[in-house]
């Protein structure tokens, strides 16, 4: 008979397919093996509840009103909702869901943690809808994800500042935005937004006019909080100067993606203000962009870089960039500058051979090292995306308890290691 620590074990393994997708038929058959496994497995079963229209939502709720139900909903963790302006036929009711019921759905889950939004046509949430985000019913939220999914938004998108006004317990951020719009700042969005952020992850796909430094840091109202940092495909030039400064004693993580050769100019003197710096990630966004090079620019950068870095990643572009590289590394591990690096990332737009890679990591002494090709999605988010760090937040909440063995490692998103 296996005991229940190590059921858990197992369906942690199974949660995620290889290409990082959830589970859901694997799991749902695991609840009916036994009494032993029912309980663990539908517990990530329900981890996580993503609702696409509105016929979902009127399942989902006849289904949490039984007994069985109730206990369901509170272990609930992360919701989804696919929120789309659409006119629907005439005489019809709509299929989708609407700003209006982002409120009530929130409402039935009392100890959620997570909420993400995949908003279509919606640059901002009407009165209507913002009364019913603030009922007292909705539990606070700790973390938010906000996707844009329009081609043509040409405005300003109000939509990530008023959730942030309505949830100021909110700690972790990620913004993805599609299509061409206009990034609010304190000129343009003229309430303040309460904000205790830890973690802000921006991904703007080239909005332009590209927001400054000064357009962030009216959004970080703790400077000493922020501790990850992600920002992608902007234009991170000189403006951001008081901005970095203002937050980096106390970041953890730093992630860049950008494209100009201007772009990170004060990179190593950013980074040398930043003494509790544990990974630092830069990705070229386009294969010729020439905002870092790893041949010139990684040398500065490591002399700059705090010890205290365990993860450490970039783009190459040839093969005898990638021995530059080699020898520079081998040269910080002399001086102890690279003493604590343990996870190597790769952005490459050529191609090496296992052989080379094998032989590369074992010299280096890293633990991983991960590659990925430039034309790899979402580089720069790969890893270490929300729905991981939510899955590890509910082992933690579930599973490690007194006197019971910690499989904290597990699940982990698919990455490749040699």
């Amino acid at each position: 008979m296996l005991y229940e620590d190590l059921v858990i074990y197992i369906l942690e393994l199974l949660y995620f397919s290889p290409a990082g997708t959830i589970e859901y038929k694997t799991l749902a058959s695991s609840s009916r093996i036994s009494k032993l496994w029912t309980k663990p497995a539908q517990n990530l079963l329900f981890h996580a509840c993503h609702i696409h229209n509105r016929e979902t939502l009127k399942s989902l709720r006849r289904g949490l009103a039984t007994p069985r139900g109730e206990s369901l909903r509170r272990i609930t963790r992360v919701l989804t909702l696919d929120i789309a302006h659409l006119t629907p036929l005439f005489g019809q009711a709509p299929k989708s869901l609407s700003e209006l019921d982002i409120g009530p759905a929130l409402g039935l889950f009392p100890n959620l943690y997570e909420l993400r939004l995949i908003l279509r046509r919606i640059p901002s949430l009407s009165k209507a809808a913002l009364r019913l985000l603030n009922a007292k019913s909705i539990s606070p939220i700790r973390a938010l994800v906000v996707r844009i999914v329009d081609d043509k938004m040409d405005r300003y998108s109000d939509v990530l500042f008023q959730l942030l006004e309505s949830f100021p317990s909110v700690e972790r951020v990620s913004f993805d935005g599609r299509g061409t719009y206009r990034w609010q700042s304190r000129r343009t969005y003229s309430r303040p937004v309460p904000s205790r952020l830890r973690e802000l992850r921006l991904d703007l796909h080239h909005t332009h006019p590209s927001p400054t430094g000064d357009d962030f840091s009216w959004l970080i109202a703790n400077p000493e909080l922020l501790e990850v940092l992600y920002l992608a495909d902007l234009v991170l030039d000189r403006t951001f100067e008081a901005f970095i400064q203002q937050v980096a004693p106390n970041l953890r993580a730093l992630r860049l993606s950008s494209s100009l050769r201007t772009d990170l100019a004060c990179l190593s003197r950013w980074v040398g203000l930043m003494l509790r710096l544990e990974e630092l990630v830069i990705r070229n966004d386009l294969p010729g962009a020439d905002c870092f090079r790893a041949s010139t620019d990684l040398g500065p950068l490591l002399d700059a870089l705090p010890s205290t870095v365990t993860h450490l990643g970039f783009t190459l572009f040839s093969s005898r960039e990638f021995g530059r590289v080699e020898e520079m590394l081998k040269g910080g591990l002399v001086t102890d500058r690279l003493a604590n690096l343990a996870t190597l990332t790769l952005i490459i737009t050529f191609r090496l051979s296992k052989r080379r890679l094998e032989a590369f990591r074992h010299e280096l002494r890293v633990r991983a090292l991960r590659l990925f090709n430039h034309t790899d999605e979402d580089i720069v988010f790969a890893f270490v995306g929300f729905r991981y760090a939510s899955l590890l937040l509910f082992h933690h909440l579930y599973f490690d308890r007194p006197g019971k063995p910690s499989y904290s490692n597990a699940p982990v998103p698919p990455t490749l290691e040699l």
